[in-house]
């Protein structure tokens, strides 16, 4: 596996993160990027998924909150907190992805 491993020291963005990724995932799909394992941190934001609802957080203004596109309700994500995104083609991998999460545990 040629699997770029991406480890950053100070914490990244979260918007810009998930820009960069986004970028990432399309150029994985077409062949023009090497996969990817980035471990990162964010600064201290909240993200609410589909699932949350802007009155579920208690303390408004704190720290930013970022609406996303994923499942779930609310995270935090901050100092101290490692991240890990994987950004790899299932269409290459046989798309078997209990293997998949086991191999990333090993």
């Amino acid at each position: 596996m040629n699997i770029e491993i991406k480890i950053s020291k100070k914490p990244v963005d979260y918007q810009s993160a998930i820009n960069f990724l986004e970028k990432r995932v399309e150029e994985v799909y077409n062949n023009k990027a090497r996969e990817l394992i980035w471990i990162l941190e964010h600064q201290n934001t909240y993200t609410c998924g589909i699932s949350g609802k802007p009155e579920e957080l208690l303390k408004k203004n704190l720290i930013p909150a970022i609406q996303t596109n994923r499942g779930g309700k609310w995270t935090y994500h901050g100092k101290g907190q490692k991240i890990v995104y994987i950004v790899l083609n299932l269409n290459n991998r046989g798309k078997a992805i209990k293997k998949l999460i086991r191999n990333l545990e090993e």
